[in-house]
């Protein structure tokens, strides 16, 4: 399931494209691969859940594979990053975030992913 970005400037606000997420996410930017990006996830049940950012094709990529728990508090979102794309991001503009598929069900996850300005 592809993700769009939500792209931030500067003094400014945005909302949230809360996107459901899935076992596997394609999460896709217009970008050149020197930006940095926030990834904003919740899980919306009482469930904890492992997730994984990973490495893409650019220079950093040697530095592997992001990964982190998540808890149950619907109430306060995970923030990760900044996401380097010289690290995770793949050749054709996408980054690849993967689930797990234990005691938590993907699609109870909202991600958003934002693009921090230069």
């Amino acid at each position: 399931m592809a993700v769009s970005v939500d792209e931030l400037s500067w003094n400014s606000e945005t909302d949230l494209t809360e996107n459901t997420g899935s076992s596997t996410q394609t999460l896709s930017v217009d970008n050149a691969p020197d930006s940095e990006y926030v990834l904003v996830m919740k899980e919306t049940t009482t469930n904890t859940y492992s997730a994984t950012v990973k490495a893409g094709d650019f220079w950093m990529s040697e530095q592997g594979d992001k990964t982190f728990d998540v808890g149950s508090d619907e109430d306060n979102p995970h923030v990760v990053g900044p996401l380097e794309s010289g690290r995770f991001m793949n050749s054709d503009s996408t980054f690849t975030l993967l689930l797990s598929e234990g005691a938590a069900t993907p699609s109870n996850v909202k991600l958003s992913l934002l693009e921090i300005p230069k």
